[in-house]
């Protein structure tokens, strides 16, 4: 164990914050998207039917030009919902990251109010903004009436997930080994609220004594 410096006790800022860096580097992890048997229809249909447009087409359209039409389209629609789809979960050091090729989603610890397991609350009927519905997973802004507005980047319904933040926002993920990661989250999100805490009540001792000795001093001047 390293010495503790001078002035550094047991309980202060700056031995709190060692023993957070120790804690939260044991808490980092990392959990790949897999997929459910429903996304690998979705996405395998999907892209065999795109296959077989130009077979589709080719006796109602005679045109080249406009067969290739219909195939841009597609590509571009799986190109931006690629780019979107989750493709892992990862715990760091500071918050919950939803893996995406662009814009990964990260969320502070201290921003999570409670995280659940709950592989029984997928619901089919639900508003969709916008996004996929099981090609390369579930991933969009929706709407139900149990969950209000939340955001959907799941890929298994079985590893169904729940964070709650304190903007009253709601994110559903599907990492590999739910319950680990659940236990992992909370336990992080604890450690951060315990450090929080911690140092909030020493910035108030030390404003407080250093009005005491502030005081102390004016009234000697007297």
């Amino acid at each position: 164990m390293s010495p503790r410096k001078r002035g550094e006790t047991e309980g202060s800022p700056a031995s709190s914050s060692i023993v957070g860096v120790i804690l939260m580097s044991e808490l980092v992890y990392e959990s790949k998207a897999t997929y459910d048997g429903v996304t690998k229809i979705v996405t395998i249909g999907f892209i065999v039917l795109c296959g077989s447009l130009g077979v589709l087409l080719s006796p109602i359209i005679q045109e080249p030009v406009l067969i290739l039409l219909p195939y841009l389209i597609l590509i571009a629609v799986v190109v931006i919902l690629f780019l979107y789809a989750p493709l892992g979960f990862l715990l760091t050091d500071s918050g919950l990251v939803i893996k995406r090729p662009v814009g990964s989603i990260k969320i502070p610890y201290s921003e999570i109010v409670e995280a659940h397991y709950r592989p029984g609350e997928w619901a089919w009927w639900r508003l969709r903004l916008w996004g996929s519905g099981g090609f390369l997973g579930f991933f969009s802004l929706c709407w139900d009436k149990k969950h209000g507005r939340h955001r959907v980047h799941i890929t298994n319904r079985h590893n169904l997930v729940v964070v709650k933040t304190c903007g009253r926002e709601t994110f559903m993920i599907s990492p590999v080994n739910p319950e680990e990661f659940v236990e992992r989250l909370n336990r992080a999100c604890q450690i951060v609220k315990t450090l929080n805490e911690r140092f909030h009540r020493q910035n108030l001792t030390n404003k407080l004594v250093f009005n005491c000795v502030n005081h102390s001093q004016n009234s000697s001047c007297y």
